[in-house]
């Protein structure tokens, strides 16, 4: 089974992702891509820290490399698309 969707929330950091069905187990695949602006010097992700059949949660971090290298949470929003069994 695939399914796929866009993420977006104003809290900075952890989030969670809840499908629309449930996977067999938690041993789908995740993963997430993030846009940004063709100016923007940080890079954002977007990782899978606990996998469940029905959910998953996502920590959100940014790194900046302008004068000086800071890293915080994020509150970008990121597509994501999970693979796995469905029965």
């Amino acid at each position: 089974m695939i399914q796929w969707g866009y993420f977006t929330n104003a809290s900075a950091g952890s989030a969670t992702v809840y499908f629309p069905i449930s996977f067999y187990d938690a041993t789908y695949r995740f993963m997430t891509t993030m846009e940004t602006a063709s100016s923007d010097q940080a890079l954002y992700t977007a990782l899978p820290y606990n996998k469940t059949a029905t959910y998953v949660s996502i920590m959100r971090k940014y790194v900046n490399a302008t004068t000086t290298i800071s890293v915080g949470s994020s509150t970008r929003g990121f597509d994501w698309m999970a693979i796995g069994r469905w029965k």
